[in-house]
């Protein structure tokens, strides 16, 4: 199905005109551009659309946090944007990495919550974890107190690797 452009809406390339002014203005220069952005999944009869007509006009220096739920499309554009060579900071991947096997929040976790939230190679046992932290908010306290600022440490130590190898644009996939 095709959709009749409404006249009220500016077309692409106007939009793209007024941003290019306001930005000349401003005397800054987009390093990374993109235009309708679009990823759709497709589920048996369904289309899930991740990514519907975005547009990205990024600035050197820029911290971009891709933020959201499970579902709404951040991996896909992280992806997108690690395909064409873009650096992307993962915090979930940061988080299974403190929670795996010697992972450096491990001794802690054992600590407070017992043999029976530890898997056995050592790492964290998430189905048993997310049980229950889903029935004590306690507890969920508990971890999000202990894995968080871990997080943000491994986080700010990677924004400046990504700094230190002269790379224009940090971004950060971050899960709510």
């Amino acid at each position: 199905t095709s959709k009749t452009p409404d006249p009220a809406e500016p077309s692409t390339k106007a939009r793209d005109a007024e941003l290019d002014s306001l930005i000349e203005q401003s005397g800054r220069r987009a390093i990374f551009r993109a235009r309708g952005l679009t990823k759709s999944y497709g589920t048996g009869e369904t289309a899930v659309h991740a990514l519907a007509g975005v547009d990205l006009n990024l600035y050197s220096g820029e911290l971009v946090v891709l933020l959201g739920p499970s579902g709404s499309g951040k991996s896909t554009l992280s992806g997108m944007l690690m395909a064409r060579g873009l650096d992307v900071i993962d915090a979930d991947a940061l988080s299974h990495q403190l929670t795996a096997a010697s992972g450096a929040a491990m001794p802690e976790i054992h600590k407070l919550f017992g043999d029976e939230f530890i898997a056995n190679d050592g790492s964290l046992h998430r189905e048993r974890m997310r049980e229950l932290v889903f029935q004590q908010p306690h507890a969920k306290l508990q971890l999000q107190s202990l894995l968080h600022p871990m997080i943000l440490k491994l986080i700010q130590d990677a924004v400046e690797s990504v700094k230190a190898k002269g790379k224009p644009l940090v971004f950060l996939d971050i899960p709510l």
